[in-house]
C-alpha cells in the first residue's frame, strides 16, 4: 500500500526530479507546484509574516541566482549563521539552489568560534 505522499511525488518522477527520491530543491518545486499558494513560512515578528510557496521559490531563485553572480559555485561551502526564521530557511535553500553545501552554524556560538571556523 503506498503513502499519500508517494502519489504526489509519483506525479511528478520524471518532470521535476529523477530517481526515487527527490532532493530538498526538488522538494520545493514539487510543493510550490502542488501547493503554490498555500502558506509555506510565517513569522509573528514584530508583525505576522506570511509567505507562501510561490513567494518562497522566487525568492530562493532570486537569493540563488545573487550567490551564483557573487561566484559560489557548486561545491563551494556557504555557511549560514542567524535566528530561526524565513529569512535563514530561505538562504539555506538558496545556497542548494545555487549548487553550494550549507555549513549551518549555531546562532549561539560565541563570535570568536564562529571567525574561527570561516
Amino acid at each position: 500500500m503506498k503513502h499519500s505522499w508517494e502519489y504526489i511525488l509519483d506525479e511528478h518522477r520524471g518532470t521535476l526530479f529523477t530517481g526515487y527520491w527527490p532532493t530538498i530543491v526538488d522538494l520545493l518545486l514539487i510543493s510550490e507546484k502542488s501547493f503554490g499558494e498555500r502558506n509555506a513560512f510565517t513569522a509573528f515578528t514584530p508583525e505576522r509574516n506570511t509567505l507562501s510557496y510561490s513567494e518562497v521559490l522566487a525568492h530562493v531563485q532570486r537569493v540563488g541566482s545573487a550567490l551564483f553572480d557573487a561566484g559560489v559555485a557548486k561545491g563551494d561551502r556557504v555557511l549560514i549563521n542567524g535566528k530561526n526564521s524565513p529569512a535563514w530557511a530561505i538562504a539555506y535553500l538558496a545556497t542548494l539552489w545555487a549548487g553550494a553545501i550549507v555549513v549551518p552554524l549555531d546562532n549561539q556560538m560565541p563570535p570568536d568560534r564562529v571567525d574561527a571556523l570561516a
